[in-house]
């Protein structure tokens, strides 16, 4: 069972989207802006590492922008 925090949940939303970790913690910044963009960006690295590890996401190749 997994409990997640606010940043947690929004991370989770946004895995539908392709991207990585600092990706993502710039698309959140705006709803964190008391979190520094390098914090939010080691938070949702550390996240990812362990939903991966836990086996409740895959890393994929990233596709290059068109």
């Amino acid at each position: 069972i997994w409990h997640m925090n606010a940043l947690a949940l929004a991370v989770w939303a946004l895995l539908e989207i392709p991207g990585s970790a600092t990706e993502l913690a710039t698309a959140l910044h705006e709803h964190f802006p008391d979190q520094t963009r390098g914090a939010l960006i080691r938070d949702v690295n550390t996240l990812l590492q362990a939903l991966s590890q836990d086996g409740l996401i895959e890393r994929t190749a990233h596709p290059a922008p068109c």
